[in-house]
């Protein structure tokens, strides 16, 4: 995006490049991370258009949980939860298509234990998340996960998490905005 007089590059791989704002003939020179990962920044010039870059795109944002067979789904307090009906093993994900083979991906957020003995986030390439093929974190704790990374095979993975538990009403649950970022 550009706005007259004011020539703004991103990268296209959504992490933040250092930025140059021309004033009167004179660049100054804007840091635009200190970790390697964009911040939020605004630029305006004086009739022109803002230029705004907002950081990293989450992958994820905006689309629809999916329960698996015999759970329930439900978002309450940035969490989402997953509890079993009938069956084991509640779990909830989101489908993400459009990736790049081979590249490495990024998961940040909280998994909860809930009420199950184990609660594993997963990414895998199959629909409901039978395995982790992509990639696996198990913990049988409230677990903080920050920028673990997978490498991804094809162009869509399915992410999300599975409590282990065969007692109807047990549940697990994850911040209903985790991340999914490119690396």
């Amino acid at each position: 995006m550009t706005a007259p007089g004011l020539p703004v590059i991103v990268a296209s791989n959504g992490m933040g490049l250092p930025v140059t704002v021309v004033t009167n003939g004179r660049g100054i020179p804007i840091q635009t991370s200190t970790n390697g990962f964009g911040i939020p920044i605004v630029v305006k010039a004086s009739g022109g258009l803002p230029v705004q870059y907002v950081g990293v795109e989450n992958l994820m944002e905006g689309l629809s949980w999916i329960a698996g067979v015999d759970t329930t789904l439900s978002i309450a307090g940035g969490k989402a939860r997953a509890t079993i009906g009938a069956g084991a093993n509640p779990r909830i994900w989101k489908q993400v298509d459009g990736l790049t083979n081979g590249a490495t991906y990024l998961l940040n957020g909280r998994m909860y234990i809930g009420t199950c003995s184990t609660v594993r986030l997963r990414a895998s390439t199959s629909t409901a998340i039978p395995n982790g093929d992509l990639f696996e974190l198990i913990d049988s704790v409230d677990h903080l996960f920050t920028n673990v990374s997978f490498v991804m095979s094809g162009t869509t993975a399915y992410i999300g998490i599975v409590g282990i538990s065969g007692a109807p009403g047990q549940y697990v649950e994850i911040d209903d905005n985790f991340s999914l970022t490119l690396a």
